[in-house]
């Protein structure tokens, strides 16, 4: 056949060259002289040309110096063409025969017109290029029977003798024995390294999940025999399929007769083009060995073959384009595979996506659906039986609409990641992250919080017992590693948990964080329904606390139903994680009613702050916002900072969080802190004191201490002398220590100790009221103490709360008063504008317009609102505590509050209004006159 080859080719030189010499007689002259280094450059040029265009590995195909000896490539006849020309015509017997031909042939060709000359050629064309399928030749030696026609005996035994040589023959290897793994995930630095990227793994060293064994199952079967075992590998999307594909070419590396190639299908909108895709890619593979000319556009020629005609001019168009069956066009492939002895495996990727399959979701497929999967199956179940090809199809589910189960023999599952290898990991990033990454951190939760997200194994023995998880509910830490089954979720949480907390280390609460991202990247449609019924689901967690009452289920609702679409197990697990995130989320809770003091970071609450937003957001929090800089201080009070931990509890923008970050501190040293911290309110500007502030500045402080079992007594001890100290300076901070005093009082429960003790402070307080404004400069004491945002605050102290709310009596406040109100008086006549709200404290009552006049209240200040209030000035009073003449007078120089915004004020101005309708009944030559506008 060769010897053909170079006939052809030595006549097709001789024939251009008498062409060339009639129609370019001088072009002739000169390829005459120079004919020998036209054709070596041409050729020499050409290798380069071609390389540049298609690449190395195809430039390899098309020399075919790799299976020379197996399948010659054209350049071979067309070589031997020249060789025959250019150095056999000193035979006398050959250059005899050429010229004889010649001869004839250039008689023909003189005698034939142009349309005899172009047929001559385009049939030697077709000789030439119909020929190369006869140089195909079996692999094996036991096949030589079946090619003897087209292939000589020594040439077959030359080809098993190279195979042999090469290690094409006698290998079948058993199925390897599992060895050791090297888990490379041991240190937070290289869990770090390995989530920087969702590329697959490609060496076993790499295997942290222990997915090697599946590999080399799968190999093992590939390289059994000559066709190779057709296997399907089941998985989750981001399970590892790929990095198996990896493993199984690192596996066979010592084939390099099993060429490895990979389609996904993803990319592909229609049938016809998977086929063009799948068929290429085994085209192209092969063409990186051989040249492939022969199988030029066999994508074509099997979409062509598969298309059924539906009129009769298709039918004749299918005559003359000589369609053949499917089956015979594979056979073409398989025919060159054998030639070589390379075996294919085929590893077809992502069949769910190109099949619209969400997935693992088995549902039926429309008719769209059946069109673009019915011919990709036929060629699937063609190659699965055409030689030297295997199959190895990776996919979400048995179940889906491929038929994996008629075509392949094997079925390898992906399986979920283990728990200990799982957890080792997680446990990795969440201890490199609580212990000083990216920088130490001060942790606020409870240690009962933090044993939550631990399996029990790994508990620390701190005597700590943890009542046990809702009925149909997981542990936290179960729930995530039910959700987090695949190396791509897990990696995928590890990089948005490290990536929040490099930003946000230490303002937010860890654990809480950790579950709200499982929950955003691995069930993305029930975070979003979390995510917008959170609000909601606090409100029905406090309902369900004790904290409000008649629950609304609405949230909860939705929560439910999102989660009952879910696979159970998953189901159960996104309901776990919620109830941990926003306790009492369902009916039977864990927690008590204190439960967000658990972990005052978390987002059940938003009593410190929001957490939620900023958990969104990840924004870098301000410094005046940063929970750290706040912890810090706590810290370091009092050894290196005496005042910033009590002046940010006195801050109303800060004391709240102080309060609750620094419990153990407050409790640990509150005989040194109470101190400062009075001395810190004392210090606060005035005008932070607002009437909606009333009872806020130190409540928070007081509940720290009486929550920590501390005696009144001893609490009493420290307060009394500071109440002594501040009276005089600020009637604000005196009023708040003596509402503690009171409320100590209280904690007793009655007690005959805790009545005594109530009464000997109530008596100190009178006598420091009546020792500091009870004389004739009084009046400057008030001056320096009132604070004009609290006007009350001396009304509070002359009749205490307790009487002011069981009803003031007929008699003064105490003994020393009516130089107390000698002060007022005067303090009015020099101040009017707060002088006028102090003395309305006093004289006017309070009610609302739409409440009955039983329902009339002493206590002025508790509502801001200013359409219901109504004030009236009660005679007993006024003629009780002060002077009347006076207080008219006094009263009546006042000017009225055009717009009150308060009660007080609304009450002022009743006052007012009475001064001015008694004044004239003292002297009627002193009626009132307004000034003019």
């Amino acid at each position: 056949m060769i010897s053909i080859y170079a006939l052809i080719a030595a006549l097709t030189m001789m024939l251009a060259g008498e062409a060339l010499q009639q129609y370019c007689e001088p072009a002739s002259d000169w390829l005459a002289r120079r004919e020998h280094a036209v054709i070596f450059w041409l050729v020499l040029a050409s290798i380069p040309a071609y390389w540049l265009i298609m690449g190395l590995r195809p430039l390899e195909g098309v020399i075919g110096l790799r299976y020379l000896p197996l399948y010659p490539p054209v350049w071979v006849s067309s070589a031997m063409g020249l060789v025959l020309v250019f150095f056999f015509p000193e035979s006398w017997r050959v250059r005899s025969d050429l010229n004889d031909i010649v001869y004839g042939l250039n008689q023909f060709w003189s005698n034939a017109n142009n349309a005899q000359r172009v047929f001559l050629l385009i049939a030697m064309v077709f000789v030439i290029f119909a020929s190369f399928r006869w140089t195909i030749r079996r692999r094996w030696f036991r096949d030589w029977l079946d090619g003897i026609d087209d292939a000589s005996f020594a040439n077959a035994l030359w080809t098993w003798l190279w195979q042999r040589r090469h290690g094409f023959v006698g290998r079948s290897p058993a199925i390897p024995q599992a060895r050791s793994y090297v888990n490379d995930l041991s240190t937070f630095d290289k869990v770090r390294a390995w989530i920087e990227t969702d590329d697959e793994i490609r060496t076993p060293i790499n295997d942290a999940f222990r997915h090697t064994p599946i590999a080399k199952r799968i190999a093992a079967r590939l390289a059994e025999n000559e066709k190779g075992e057709t296997t399907t590998l089941i998985g989750q999307r981001g399970s590892g399929k790929s990095s198996i594909r990896n493993l199984v070419i690192h596996e066979l590396r010592t084939k390099p007769h099993i060429r490895v190639v990979t389609v996904s299908l993803w990319p592909f909108a229609s049938a016809e083009a998977a086929l063009h895709g799948i068929l290429d890619s085994l085209a192209t593979e092969l063409s990186r060995h051989v040249d492939t000319l022969a199988i030029t556009g066999i994508a074509n020629d099997y979409v062509s073959s598969v298309q059924r005609s539906a009129t009769w001019t298709d039918m004749i168009a299918g005559l003359m384009a000589r369609k053949t069956e499917p089956k015979h066009v594979l056979d073409k492939f398989a025919s060159i595979a054998g030639a070589t002895g390379l075996r294919f495996v085929l590893w077809i990727e992502d069949f769910e996506r190109f099949g619209g399959i969400d997935g693992d979701a088995t549902t039926d497929a429309n008719p769209v659906d059946e069109g673009k999967l019915g011919p990709v199956r036929a060629l699937l179940h063609l190659l699965d039986r055409c030689p030297y090809v295997s199959l190895v199809m990776a996919d979400t589910s048995l179940t889906s609409r491929f038929d994996h189960s008629k075509i392949a023999r094997y079925v390898e599952r992906m399986p979920r990641i283990e728990v200990q290898c799982a957890w080792h990991v997680i446990s990795t990033v969440r201890g490199a992250c609580l212990n000083g990454f990216p920088r130490p951190v001060i942790d606020t939760a409870d240690r009962t919080h933090r044993e939550l997200m631990v399996p029990p194994q790994y508990r620390a023995h701190t005597g700590v017992v943890l009542a046990p998880p809702p009925q149909r509910l997981l542990e936290p830490w179960e729930a995530i590693l039910v959700l987090a089954t695949t190396p791509r979720m897990l990696k995928s949480v590890l990089r948005r948990v490290i990536e929040l907390w490099t930003t946000l280390p230490g303002e937010i609460d860890f654990d809480h964080a950790l579950a709200a991202i499982v929950l955003r990247e691995c069930e993305p449609g029930f975070f979003a329904i979390f995510d917008r019924e959170l609000s909601g689901l606090r409100s029905e967690a406090r309902r369900a606390s004790g904290e409000q009452h008649s629950p609304s289920k609405e949230s909860t609702m939705q929560v439910e139903a999102t989660a009952a679409k879910l696979p159970v197990d998953r189901a159960i697990a996104v309901r776990s994680l919620a109830h941990y995130l926003i306790p009492h989320y369902v009916q039977v809770s864990q927690y008590d009613r204190h439960w967000w003091s658990v972990w005052p970071q978390g987002f059940a609450s938003t009593r410190i702050r929001d957490y939620w937003p900023r958990f969104l957001s990840q924004s870098p929090v301000d410094k005046d916002e940063s929970d750290q800089l706040l912890l810090g201080e706590i810290a370091a009070w009092p050894e290196s900072d005496r005042f910033s931990f009590p002046f940010r509890l006195a801050d109303s923008r800060f004391e709240f969080a102080a309060s609750q970050f620094g419990q153990a501190k407050i409790r640990s040293t509150w005989r040194e802190l109470l101190p400062a911290y009075i001395r810190a309110l004392a210090d606060l500007p005035k005008s932070g004191w607002s009437v909606g502030d009333h009872f806020s500045k130190i409540n928070h402080v007081q509940t720290v201490i009486h929550e920590g079992q501390i005696h009144p007594v001893e609490v009493r001890k420290v307060l009394e002398p500071l109440l002594l100290e501040f009276l005089p300076r600020n009637l604000s901070v005196a009023d708040e220590i003596t509402d503690w005093l009171r409320a100590e009082h209280v904690h007793e429960k009655g007690s005959t100790e805790g009545i005594v003790a109530h009464g000997s402070t109530r008596q100190l307080l009178e006598q420091a009221l009546v020792a500091n404004f009870g004389n004739e400069h009084g009046w400057q004491k008030l001056v320096h103490a009132v604070n004009p945002h609290r006007p009350w605050d001396l009304y509070h102290l002359s009749w205490g709360l307790d009487r002011i709310r069981a009803g003031l009596p007929n008699a003064e406040p105490f003994e020393g008063w009516p130089g107390v109100a000698r002060s007022i008086l005067a303090f009015t006549k020099l101040q009017p504008k707060t002088g006028r709200l102090i003395l309305a404290s006093f004289i006017v009552n309070g009610r609302m317009s739409d409440i009955d006049e039983e329902e009339e209240s002493n206590i002025q200040f508790f509502s801001r609102s200013t359409s219901v209030w109504q004030g009236t000035v009660d005679e007993r009073f006024a003629q009780r505590l002060f002077d009347r003449t006076e207080l008219i007078k006094c009263l009546a120089q006042c000017d009225p509050i055009q717009t009150p915004q308060d009660q007080i004020e609304i009450f002022a101005n009743s006052a007012i209004s009475w001064a001015r309708s008694e004044l004239p009944k003292l002297d009627p030559g002193s009626a009132f006159h307004s000034p003019p506008e």
